[in-house]
């Protein structure tokens, strides 16, 4: 809830001033009842504790004193009721500003000690003896030692477990690296592997047609020399006499190797030694006469 403000007030220059009614009329001062933007100015000057436009944010220009000096220094005639008009509406534009600020700083602190409250607190682990039946505990300051020390060692368990697994993480990292960089080696081993094979074949099948070229063209040179040579027994041919005289010529040699063979085989001569004389076998000479007969 804002603060009440006194019900007489009175503007003078740029502060306000709150007096009882029998002062005010001593002083001078007007005791009217205050217009419904001085009664937010004067809110939101209790609020901030009436200290002036120094608590104003930095870099505000619009701070109360600011724009009363403004006011006073653009307008000259103090008189007019547009001024008055904007003079109140200056005033009331700078408490709603005074009041926004206060709000947003109040949730400010709010939304802070929210988030202190937000932190989790965790239960010491008291250790409970077997025999305990429910009822109140108290514990005694060795205890809550106790429960404090195995609260930090398991808060140090818990960290050392996450250091590991976070080595154990790059550890599998650097082994997938590691497989990796294996796998793109032999995949680059064999696309060599596969060049070479494929250029020893492109080797292969040169080698193979230029053999298959030259066994044709030595099979040209074969065939065009057997035209040759066919060429020139045609023309031995027609130089040689006719075939009659040849198969004459030739029955007579016939005649003239029979006649020779006929003739008889001169005997082997018998062969001596110092006892007694060796004989040749009949049938030896017999085959031999056989052999030498004309067919």
């Amino acid at each position: 809830m804002l603060p009440s403000v006194p019900p007489h007030t009175y503007r003078s220059s740029d502060n306000l001033v709150h007096c009882h009614p029998t002062q005010c009329r001593k002083s001078g001062a007007p005791s009217t009842h205050p217009t419904r933007s001085e009664e937010i100015r004067a809110r939101a000057l209790l609020l901030n504790g009436d200290k002036g436009p120094e608590l104003e944010p930095k870099g505000n220009k619009s701070s109360g004193i600011q724009l009363r000096k403004l006011f006073n220094a653009t307008v000259k005639d103090q008189t007019d009721e547009a001024r008055k008009e904007l003079s109140a509406s200056i005033h009331s534009l700078q408490a709603h500003n005074d009041i926004l600020n206060t709000e947003n700083e109040g949730l400010r602190q709010a939304l802070t000690l929210k988030k202190k409250h937000k932190k989790k607190s965790k239960p010491l682990d008291l250790q409970q003896r077997k025999e305990y039946h429910g009822g109140a505990v108290f514990w005694s300051p060795s205890k809550l030692r106790e429960a404090r020390v195995h609260e930090q060692v398991n808060r140090q368990e818990e960290e050392a477990e996450k250091l590991q697994k976070a080595q154990t993480k790059e550890l599998k990292a650097a082994a997938a690296l590691y497989k990796k960089k294996i796998a793109e080696e032999a995949k680059a081993l064999r696309e060599s592997a596969k060049e070479a094979r494929a250029e020893e074949r492109k080797k292969a099948a040169e080698e193979a047609a230029a053999r298959r070229t030259q066994k044709e063209q030595e099979k040209r040179d074969r065939d065009s020399q057997k035209a040759l040579q066919q060429s020139q027994r045609g023309k031995r041919a027609a130089s040689k006499p006719p075939k009659g005289r040849q198969e004459e010529r030739r029955s007579n040699n016939r005649g003239t190797e029979g006649a020779i063979e006929t003739q008889p085989a001169p005997p082997v001569p018998p062969k001596t030694t110092r006892t007694r004389s060796i004989k040749a076998p009949k049938n030896s000479l017999n085959s031999t006469k056989a052999s030498h007969a004309p067919k």
